[in-house]
C-alpha cells in the first residue's frame, strides 16, 4: 500500500539516445543520490513505509558497491546504503544523517542494536569532513535512544573533533561523560586533549598532560610529540619546540612540518628551509604546508626571487599552492615596484590552475596605482568582471584614490556611483 503523499522513486537521469547503428551506447546515468535520499526520507515519514514498493531497490541504487547477497533485514541494508552513499561529500552527509536517524527510530527494537556499524561508519565520515555539529547530533541520538549506546571509540572520535575545533570546554564535558559511562581514556584521548590545549594556547597544561602519559601507562608517540611541537610553535616557544623535536627517536613528517612552519613564522626561515631539505633527503614528499611557510618567510624578508623559486618547485612537484601563497609572491614584487615580475607570476599562476581571487587583483591594483599607472589598474577592473571576480570596497577605494591623485575627479565619482550600483557602501576611507 502506497500513500498518496509518498513521491515516486526518482527516475534515472536521461542519457542521450543513439541510432541503432551505433556500436556502443553510453550506459544510463544512475539516479542522483540526493534525490534518492530525499525520496527515502519522504517514504519513512509515512506510517506504512514498510510496504512501499521502492524500498527493496533503494540499497542497490544508493550504494551499488554494497553486496547484494547481504542477508540482513531491509532496515539495516538501507542504513548501510545510506551511510555509504553519504561518504563523498558534506552535502550528502547533511542529507543522509536525518534519514539514518529516522531509520533507527522506526526500526523494530530487536534491530536497533545492530545499527552500531552504520552509526560508526557515519561518524567516521562526519569526522573526516570535521562536521562536528552533525557528529554531536548523532552522538546525542545514540545517547538518548540506545541501543546502540556510544562506545569508547565514539567518545574518542567526538572529543578529537571538538579539540581540533578548539572547543575545549565541550570536549572536557564529553570526557567527563565518557568516564562516568564507564569508558577509560586511552592514548588517543590523551593526544586529543593535548591538541585541544594547544589549540587554545594552553601549552603548559598540554605539556603537563604530555608528561603524565607514561604514568598512566601510555608512552608518548609521534602524535603526542607533533601536537605539542605545533602548540609550542603557535605561542612562539620555538626553542622548546626544537628541544622537544630533538627528544624524538624517529620524528615523523607531521613533526617536521610543524617545526618548519614554526621556524619560518618566528623569522628563522633558513633553519626551516634546512628542515624542509632534510625531509626530502629522507625520501618524503612534503605537502604544500612547509613549502608555503618558506615562501611566506622569503616574501617577508624581501627575498622574493627565492620565494618564487620555492613556488616554482611546488608547481614542478605537482603541489598546487594556495591562492594565498601565490598572491604573497605577487604582493612582494608589487611592494618592490617590480610590476612586470608581478604580472608574470600572476599570469603563471592562472596558467597553472591557481585562480586569482579579489585579494590578488587588489595587490596588483595597488601596485599600479603606487606607480602612477592608474590606467593599468582600471584595466584590471574590467578583467575582474570578465573572470567572474567581484571587486570589493578595497578595490574601489584604491581606484578612486588613484583617480583623485591623478586629478581625475569625475572618473573618481563615476567609480563611486558604479560601486554603489553594485551594492557596496562607501566607507570612511572614501568619504
Amino acid at each position: 500500500m502506497t500513500t498518496a503523499s509518498t513521491p515516486p522513486l526518482p527516475p534515472a537521469r536521461p542519457s542521450p539516445t543513439f541510432p541503432q547503428t551505433t556500436p556502443m551506447a553510453s550506459p544510463p546515468s544512475p539516479p542522483d543520490p540526493a534525490a534518492l535520499l530525499a525520496h527515502l526520507a519522504a517514504v519513512l515519514s509515512s506510517p506504512d513505509w514498510r510496504f512501499h514498493p521502492s524500498l527493496p531497490h533503494l540499497p542497490a541504487l544508493l550504494a551499488p558497491s554494497l553486496p547484494r547477497t547481504l542477508l540482513v533485514p531491509l532496515p539495516l541494508r538501507l542504513a548501510a546504503a545510506v551511510a555509504r552513499a553519504a561518504a563523498p561529500s558534506r552535502h550528502l552527509l547533511a542529507l543522509s544523517l536525518p534519514v539514518l536517524l529516522r531509520l533507527h527510530a522506526v526500526s523494530p527494537p530487536p534491530l536497533r542494536p545492530l545499527f552500531d556499524r552504520p552509526f560508526r561508519s557515519m561518524l567516521t565520515h562526519l569526522s573526516r569532513f570535521t562536521l562536528t555539529p552533525l557528529m554531536l547530533r548523532l552522538f546525542v541520538h545514540m545517547h538518548r535512544h540506545s541501543p546502540p549506546a556510544p562506545t569508547g571509540a565514539t567518545y574518542n572520535t567526538l572529543i578529537r573533533s571538538l579539540c581540533r575545533r578548539a572547543d575545549l570546554r565541550r570536549a572536557l564535558r564529553y570526557l567527563s561523560l565518557m568516564v562516568r559511562s564507564g569508558w577509560r581514556p586511552d592514548a588517543f584521548t590523551f593526544n586529543s586533549m593535548i591538541v585541544g590545549y594547544c589549540r587554545t594556547k594552553q601549552v603548559d597544561l598540554a605539556r603537563d598532560l604530555f608528561d603524565k602519559m607514561p604514568l598512566r601507562g601510555f608512552p608518548q608517540d609521534v602524535v603526542s610529540y607533533a601536537a605539542l611541537i605545533e602548540g609550542f610553535c603557535q605561542v612562539g616557544k620555538i626553542d622548546e619546540a626544537v628541544e622537544l623535536f630533538r627528544e624524538m627517536e624517529q620524528p615523523d613528517m607531521h613533526a617536521y612540518v610543524a617545526l618548519v612552519k614554526g621556524l619560518c613564522d618566528a623569522g628563522r626561515g633558513e633553519e626551516g628551509l634546512q628542515m624542509l631539505r632534510k625531509m626530502k633527503e629522507l625520501g618524503w614528499r612534503p605537502s604544500t604546508r612547509p613549502y608555503a611557510a618558506v615562501v611566506h618567510f622569503f616574501c617577508r624578508e624581501q627575498k622574493v626571487e627565492k620565494a618564487e623559486e620555492m613556488l616554482e618547485e611546488m608547481f614542478d612537484k605537482d603541489l598546487m599552492p594556495s591562492v594565498v601563497t601565490c598572491t604573497a609572491v605577487v604582493h612582494a614584487y608589487c611592494r618592490e615596484g617590480r610590476m612586470s615580475d608581478a604580472i608574470r607570476v600572476f599570469e603563471a599562476m592562472k596558467l597553472k590552475g591557481c585562480e586569482p581571487n579579489v585579494w590578488t587583483y587588489n595587490v596588483l591594483v595597488q601596485g599600479f596605482c603606487n606607480e602612477g599607472k592608474v590606467y593599468k589598474a582600471m584595466a584590471l577592473l574590467e578583467q575582474m568582471r570578465v573572470c567572474g571576480v567581484d571587486p570589493d570596497v578595497v578595490t574601489y577605494n584604491l581606484l578612486i584614490r588613484g583617480q583623485c591623485v591623478d586629478g581625475h575627479i569625475e572618473s573618481a565619482f563615476r567609480l563611486l556611483h558604479l560601486m554603489e550600483g553594485n551594492g557596496l557602501v562607501a566607507d570612511q576611507y572614501i568619504r
